[in-house]
């Protein structure tokens, strides 16, 4: 698909005084010649099916802003921002119009995959590496000691200020910081506490947490009165870093 300046459709921004087609916003200007696509998914699907490309319009100076919790009409706003350019949305192009890939296996090293991408029987191209012992790819990371090794590399979770399941405050949550709805066994904590490089370490994830959240230590635990926008899972075992797969930085 195009790649180039970031682009997408934005719900909360309308071409037009009925507030019936939406607009086209770039929100990192970097190139002085305005988009040709827009890439993105679709606002209203809570679950990304796959992303759509549209022809990129005229730029506009005026959007309106349609009816919702602080609005009873389409309002309308300059589109006047240091950040963002506003354009209106052409036609929706088709998946035809772009080459088709097929995933394939490049090179095996131990445990680990080099997985590409294969365009027309001929051009092959590296995307990933994959664990197939943990089942996910993996990113080089910086373990606790320095050392690089690659880590689950599907999920983030923030682990500071801990979070837990229940009263007595043993079961720890996090919320997990994913692109898509389908949530993995494995996620990595960058620890950034002590400085930079970050000291990483990897979890197993356990089932999202549905109820209300605790903070506090065993015997001094205080339910929270509120939840986090982001989705809460159960923290597992740390996994040993020593059991991920070593690299070492090198040019070829």
């Amino acid at each position: 698909m195009p790649s180039g300046e970031s682009t997408g459709t934005l719900s909360s921004a309308r071409v037009d005084p009925a507030c019936s087609e939406r607009a086209i916003v770039t929100t990192t200007p970097l190139f002085c010649t305005p988009p040709r696509f827009a890439v993105y998914a679709t606002p209203e699907e809570q679950c990304l099916s796959g992303m759509h490309v549209s022809a990129v319009g005229e730029e506009v100076t005026q959007i309106h802003l349609p009816p919702g919790e602080v609005r009873s009409t389409c309002e309308p706003r300059p589109a006047v921002t240091s950040d963002a350019r506003y354009y209106r949305e052409g036609a929706v192009l088709p998946s035809t119009n772009w080459p088709e890939a097929k995933e394939v296996d490049l090179q095996s090293h131990g445990r680990l995959t080099l997985r590409g991408v294969e365009l027309g029987g001929g051009v092959k191209l590296p995307r990933q590496i994959f664990d197939t012992q943990l089942g996910t790819p993996c990113t080089f990371r910086p373990d606790p000691t320095g050392t690089l090794r690659c880590y689950p590399s599907p999920h983030f979770i923030d682990l500071s200020p801990p979070y837990f399941a229940e009263a007595a405050c043993t079961t720890r949550v996090a919320a997990v910081h994913s692109s898509s709805c389908t949530v993995g066994g494995y996620a990595v904590y960058p620890d950034d506490s002590q400085g930079l490089p970050q000291k990483n370490h990897a979890y197993h994830l356990g089932p999202k947490h549905e109820g209300p959240l605790y903070s506090g230590r065993p015997g001094a635990c205080r339910e929270l009165g509120w939840m986090p926008e982001k989705p809460m899972y159960v923290v597992g075992a740390e996994i040993e870093a020593t059991s991920l797969v070593e690299g070492t930085a090198s040019m070829n």
